[in-house]
């Protein structure tokens, strides 16, 4: 279950762009293999989970292609596999929530979703702070820097 909460946070994290280069699609692969990993660690055989799998595979295929496209720099293209990733990445969100539900109401243990929710929630909330916390510090010294220059 981790890896898919960790996957939803590096593709909520986003993407670089290093000149000419968008960095984006390889943060999205790596993204998309963590929740493909947290899928399978899961349960494999669920439906939607299947389905997930699937649509991930594409969105890999998809993110690759648009990593290459990066480098010809034409924006209609760009703008075509954006919105195509688009559809797919919400495809693939509903099936992995419906597949955790689905998980969770097979469990005998029926406090284990709610604990589970809570240690997302407080893993997100840790998330946030800490990355707040890391924005704060690198604009503070980004300004220090430049004051002294």
């Amino acid at each position: 279950m981790n890896y898919i909460f960790y996957g939803f946070l590096v593709f909520a994290i986003g993407g670089y762009k290093f000149g000419v280069v968008d960095l984006g699609p390889l943060v999205n692969i790596a993204a998309y293999f963590l929740i493909y990993k947290g899928i399978t660690v899961l349960d494999r055989e669920n439906v939607y989970f299947k389905k997930a799998m699937t649509w991930i595979y594409v969105l890999m295929g998809i993110n690759g292609l648009s990593f290459f496209v990066s480098f010809l720099n034409v924006f209609f293209i760009g703008l075509l596999i954006g919105l195509v990733t688009f559809v797919f990445d919400i495809l693939v969100i509903y099936n992995v929530i419906k597949g955790i539900q689905t998980y969770s109401d097979r469990l005998t243990d029926k406090k284990l979703p709610a604990r589970l929710f809570k240690n997302w929630l407080i893993k997100t909330v840790l998330m946030t702070i800490i990355l707040i916390v890391v924005g704060i510090a690198f604009i503070s010294v980004v300004k220090t820097i430049s004051l002294e220059v």
